[in-house]
């Protein structure tokens, strides 16, 4: 194990004669990491919901993040799963939080190495998940949120109904910051990525429920969240397939609602629109009526002109789930829908200069470019010979974006 990431993106050799190194070092970054609660912040990028700052337990949850995915596997886990035990063990739930803040920092670089140690592990995040402590609470959700992400398929399909009732709960039961709500959110929507129907169906109900409810709840409930809601709700319906039709009628007047909202906020907007199709292309179009999906449509095109791409690129993805559930009769809404895809990619060039060669930046734009790409797939695949007048235009679009410094942009441009 080990050597799975390193500086620019090379491996990194696990170190030679590492055991000496972990048995000393490790565990004094493991103290310092759970000395105190380190700064959260709504931008916070960090693993187990630690910011970016310079406070010495984020100095060191950095530094178990980066040893934890360059020193072999065994060395970091014994140290880590002794911490972690002994935080347990001393029923201190300020020590327990500590621990699974330093449990969350080496999920990604442990990530063969802890499946194993799941079913001890999820007992402790279980019982920290429904504790009245709030920053355990914390602590605990992030950390499951880093599991959600890094330890699939493992652990939605060997341990769901474990995880996910916890995650359910965390929503049902506030007071939980912002960061939290996000996070479990988050987790939902990497768990139902590894879900099939039949996996899902037991909880259907109470987790469409759960997560309308905060969609719903505007008072004292943060844009981010409401729009983490929506992303899940749209992973389930994608998970549960036509499962989810009993859910639709409720589900569509609701995110139609927000589609429309041209007041709102434009991040609940754009998360709304790209839940929308998820759940169109999961219940298909004999589930709901006619001009709801005319509605739909237009309010998604409508966002093409409202500014800001985080709205444009929802709408891309809205139209190509919407194309694959109407198949060939979304061949009349085709000139609605590829100008502003063919605009999009008609802006290509997200790097800057380095030496002879350009190296890509991610920007908003570059999102949405990656979104309309992946609808001109769409677009000719339901539509078929309809599509043929713009054939020409799309595949000089693609031809471009296939040349982009942007990894993302490429795969979407070839794929199509």
């Amino acid at each position: 194990g080990g050597g799975r990431a390193g500086g620019m993106g090379f491996p990194s050799p696990p170190l030679s004669g590492s055991a000496p190194l972990c048995s000393v070092v490790l565990p004094s970054l493991c103290a310092l990491a759970s000395s105190s609660a380190p700064e959260r912040g709504a931008e916070s990028g960090s693993p187990g919901g630690w910011d970016d700052d310079q406070s010495g337990p984020c100095m060191a949850l950095e530094t178990l993040s980066a040893l934890s995915q360059s020193l072999p596997d065994q060395h970091v886990l014994t140290v880590v799963m002794g911490h972690v035990g002994a935080a347990a063990a001393s029923g201190d739930a300020a020590k327990v939080t500590g621990a699974l803040r330093v449990l969350g920092a080496v999920v990604e670089g442990l990530s063969e190495a802890l499946l194993p140690k799941l079913p001890e592990l999820l007992l402790l995040l279980r019982s920290a998940l429904t504790s009245g402590d709030l920053e355990l609470r914390r602590a605990a959700t992030a950390t499951v949120a880093e599991m959600a992400e890094h330890l699939q398929p493992e652990l939605a399909e060997q341990h769901l109904d474990q995880v996910l009732p916890v995650l359910l709960h965390v929503l049902q039961t506030p007071p939980l910051d912002e960061e939290g709500m996000v996070a479990a959110c988050g987790a939902i929507v990497d768990l139902c990525h590894n879900l099939t129907t039949d996996d899902l169906a037991p909880s259907l109900a109470v987790t469409v429920g759960t997560l309308s409810h905060v969609v719903s709840t505007t008072g004292g409930t943060s844009p981010d969240t409401r729009a983490a809601a929506l992303a899940g709700l749209g992973a389930v319906a994608s998970a549960a397939g036509d499962e989810f039709y009993p859910y639709a009628e409720a589900s569509v007047a609701l995110l139609s609602s927000l589609m429309g909202d041209n007041g709102g906020c434009m991040e609940v907007r754009a998360a709304a629109t790209e839940a929308m199709g998820a759940v169109l292309l999961a219940v298909g179009p004999g589930a709901v009526p006619a001009a709801v999906w005319e509605r739909a449509l237009a309010c998604a095109a409508g966002g093409f002109s409202l500014g800001g791409t985080e709205l444009r690129e929802a709408a891309h993805r809205f139209l190509g789930r919407v194309a694959g559930a109407l198949d060939a009769s979304f061949a009349p809404y085709l000139p609605v829908a590829l100008p502003p895809a063919l605009e999009a990619l008609a802006h290509i060039g997200h790097g800057e200069e380095v030496g002879p060669y350009r190296r890509a930046v991610h920007t908003g734009a570059l999102e949405e470019q990656v979104a309309s790409a992946e609808a001109l797939g769409s677009y000719a695949g339901a539509t078929g010979v309809a599509f043929l007048p713009y054939l020409g235009g799309s595949l000089e679009a693609l031809d471009a974006a296939v040349r982009d410094p942007a990894e993302s942009l490429r795969v979407a441009a070839v794929r199509s």
